[in-house]
């Protein structure tokens, strides 16, 4: 296979004109998200969002701040901060996009006894 184009479509838009485009989610400061420093999964249901806006304002992809998400939090279609002009396409506004999936019970047990000695650890210094 030699990566040239194969087939092109050119379809011309008037200004007014609407398309339903399917766009990349990407999820941004994952370091941040209290439930994944305790060791929680980052659950991801959909990868991508349907859109529908003009044909010049399509967006490369959806950014999705994890910043504050702890353990079990949920984040649906609708919760998301969709770029100006642009509203969602056939996606449930209720749909599940990711969550943030408790850790396995061992993990969990692990962890909190490491808390437990950094919180001792304070309390002598």
């Amino acid at each position: 296979m030699s990566g040239a184009p194969l087939h092109v479509d050119f379809m011309r838009f008037s200004a007014s004109s609407r398309v339903h485009v399917e766009v990349e989610i990407k999820f941004e400061n994952e370091a941040k998200a209290p439930g994944l420093k305790l060791g929680g999964v980052l659950n991801i249901v959909q990868h991508t969002l349907n859109l529908i806006c003009s044909p010049d304002a399509i967006p490369e992809s959806i950014s999705i701040d994890l910043t504050g998400l702890g353990l079990g939090d949920v984040i649906h279609a609708a919760a998301i901060q969709l770029p100006a002009g642009s509203e969602l396409g056939d996606d449930d506004p209720e749909a599940t996009i990711a969550t943030i999936a408790a850790p396995s019970t061992g993990e969990v047990a692990e962890e909190a006894g490491e808390a437990e000695v950094e919180v001792a650890a304070e309390k002598t210094a």
